[in-house]
């Protein structure tokens, strides 16, 4: 299957389904609710929109991550572990469905611009509309990135079980790190809403973690079986 095709098909998995309509209806609740009626003036739409809806990318990219990081490694040939629609950690078929739902989590970035742009234009923020458009794609990968590396250590550790937890748990550290720093470095709400040179940064570095795990970089060279890195 091509890569388009399999990045389709994740994106008509209920799991996805169910996350683009719980956005949507997020993003358009929180629209709705600040933007101005007729007798305020200032429209101050775009400083909720965005820190909500970058958040909202940051934390399914990281689940999602998470999910894909904490998956089993493969078990001997002719086991119970060699299941096709859930492929072991680290296989071909597990780095292609990484790459799939990485895309489909960027397609979700696109399909959610309008409400980014739309407030922009109408709030006049400070901030440019370049940081806008680049930092939810930085983010998305980032965040993707760090949920690989979150559930990976959870499945060494054996309690995978709590990533439903960890997951929301580490966003909050993130907001609680960077008011002790008082400094954007981690935080996706505050990284909306101005410009953060160490937050691209560190979610840039979690980039590379993503791409280096997904392109099976220091795997062993049959790792990559073309088994299933083309079909899905």
């Amino acid at each position: 299957m091509r890569l388009l095709d399999a990045i389709a098909a994740r994106l008509a998995r209920p799991d996805m389904l169910q996350a683009i309509a719980l956005l949507f209806v997020a993003l358009a609740f929180t629209l709705a609710i600040q933007w101005p009626s007729g007798s305020v003036l200032a429209n101050q739409s775009w400083f909720t929109v965005a820190p909500v809806r970058l958040t909202l990318l940051s934390i399914g990219a990281m689940a999602w991550g998470a999910g894909l990081g904490a998956r089993p490694r493969a078990r001997p040939s002719g086991t119970d572990g060699d299941r096709i629609d859930l492929p072991p950690f680290g296989t071909g078929a597990w780095r292609f469905e990484g790459v799939a739902t990485l895309g489909a989590l960027l397609v979700l970035v696109a399909v959610t611009l309008p409400f980014e742009v739309a407030t922009h234009a109408a709030s006049y923020p400070d901030v440019n509309l370049a940081w806008s458009l680049v930092v939810p794609l930085l983010a998305v990968v980032g965040s993707f990135g760090a949920g690989l590396v979150l559930g990976r250590v959870a499945a060494l550790l054996r309690v995978t079980f709590l990533l439903a937890l960890l997951v929301p748990l580490l966003f909050a550290a993130t907001a609680w790190l960077d008011v002790s720093l008082g400094r954007t470095v981690l935080n996706p709400w505050a990284a909306a809403l101005d410009v953060s040179v160490p937050y691209a940064a560190a979610l840039a570095t979690f980039g590379l973690v993503a791409i280096a795990m997904l392109a099976g970089l220091g795997a062993r060279a049959g790792g990559s079986a073309p088994d299933g890195s083309v079909t899905a």
